[in-house]
């Protein structure tokens, strides 16, 4: 995510509050429900984006919607937030 922003992207996550709370982001995370993406919330055309959810599928049909409507640089996170967690030894 660091690198993204560094990149110029503005990073949002789209899952729901409890998601949120359960699993949180470091780093500077706007929040918008996808629902509120995907019903016409508009974003600036010209901005940067890369969506994040908790396994990646909802950020890409998110980032996926936005880049028909329009916004050329709409990314999802692949993997999800899941990605970012340290993997677990057993």
């Amino acid at each position: 995510i660091d690198a993204a922003v560094r990149d110029g992207y503005q990073v949002i996550d789209i899952r729901d509050a409890n998601e949120r709370s359960s699993a949180p982001v470091s780093g500077p995370v706007t929040a918008i429900a996808m629902q509120e993406l995907l019903s016409g919330r508009n974003l600036p055309a010209d901005g940067r984006y890369l969506f994040l959810c908790a396994r990646g599928q909802r950020s890409l049909a998110v980032a996926q919607h936005c880049r028909e409507r329009g916004l050329r640089e709409a990314r999802s996170l692949r993997g999800g937030v899941a990605a970012l967690a340290p993997p677990v030894l057993r």
